[in-house]
């Protein structure tokens, strides 16, 4: 995280938070990450304090990753390690996706000086259609020569100066909602908690 300028050092899967990602996802449980997205808004748009959560579905599996948070790191860092619990956990985590579904969801705040907050929001039920359509979309800006040679991180400007045609084409595949510079109580849906970090839309 940095805030106000200046880098600020936590633990991972910490803080927990629930958030509103919209009608179709509803409510979630999300947790501070060290996402590269973190460093990369810092130091190109210099805003002065950024932090990023993270969170999956069901609940159980942010414990698991706040478990895994906690090993020594000679063996969280180990490739045979990883390569186990990848093996052990992928049969369960397709069983669950089954039945949870794969739903992606993005939704970014930005309090102004003034204390004023907006939001934008993405989300869509498939993840995999929603990662070819931002993919496309960036080969397409590419290829049509929207973006200089060279490599751009997705947050400067010379990646794609149009971002308005970019985000349209994310959200294009059916089932997207994009929601853009709203105020916060615009984004909302109306959910249910379960417990365990289980939430129904009504």
């Amino acid at each position: 995280c940095f805030k106000d300028g200046e880098p600020v050092t936590v633990d991972p899967v910490s803080n927990r938070r629930v958030v509103d990602f919209g009608k179709g996802v509803g409510s979630r449980e999300v947790f501070l990450y060290n996402l590269p997205e973190v460093a990369t808004c810092h130091e190109t748009l210099g805003i002065p304090s950024v932090s990023a959560r993270f969170g999956t579905s069901p609940g159980i599996w942010n414990g698991a990753m706040l478990l895994l948070s906690k090993l020594p790191r000679p063996v969280s860092r180990s490739r045979a390690f990883a390569g186990a619990m990848a093996a052990l956990s992928d049969p369960i985590v397709r069983l669950v996706d089954k039945i949870e579904g794969e739903k992606v969801a993005m939704r970014v705040e930005i309090e102004w000086s003034d204390g004023a907050v907006t939001c934008s929001l993405f989300n869509h039920p498939s993840l995999r259609t929603a990662v070819g359509a931002a993919t496309a979309a960036f080969a397409d800006a590419a290829l049509a020569g929207d973006t200089p040679a060279g490599v751009w991180v997705p947050e400067q400007t010379e990646a794609v100066p149009l971002r308005k045609d970019l985000l349209e084409k994310c959200a294009a595949p059916i089932g997207a909602i994009m929601i853009l510079g709203k105020s916060p109580w615009r984004l909302g849906s109306d959910s249910v908690q379960l417990g365990m970090g289980l939430y129904v839309d009504r």
